[in-house]
C-alpha cells in the first residue's frame, strides 16, 4: 500500500524482489546465531542500564528524605 502510494506520487515503480534463502546453509545458521548473540547482548546492556537508573533514583530519594 505505502510503496504503491509513493509510486503514484513520484511516478516510479518498485517491484517486490523475491529472495531465496537456504535455511539449512551453514552461513545462514552462523548469521542467525550472530544476530541472536548481538540481540541478547543488547538486552543485557539495556537491563543493566535500567537497573542502574533505578538504583540512582532510589539513592536520590533516600538522600532527600534525610
Amino acid at each position: 500500500k505505502g510503496t504503491f502510494a509513493l509510486s503514484q506520487k513520484f511516478g516510479w515503480c518498485v517491484k517486490p524482489e523475491e529472495v531465496d534463502i537456504d535455511l539449512e546453509a551453514s552461513e545462514t545458521k552462523e548469521a542467525s546465531l550472530a544476530i541472536q548473540n548481538k540481540f541478547r547482548h543488547f538486552q543485557m546492556k539495556k537491563y543493566q542500564r535500567e537497573k542502574a537508573l533505578c538504583r540512582r533514583k532510589w539513592y536520590v530519594n533516600e538522600k532527600q528524605k534525610d
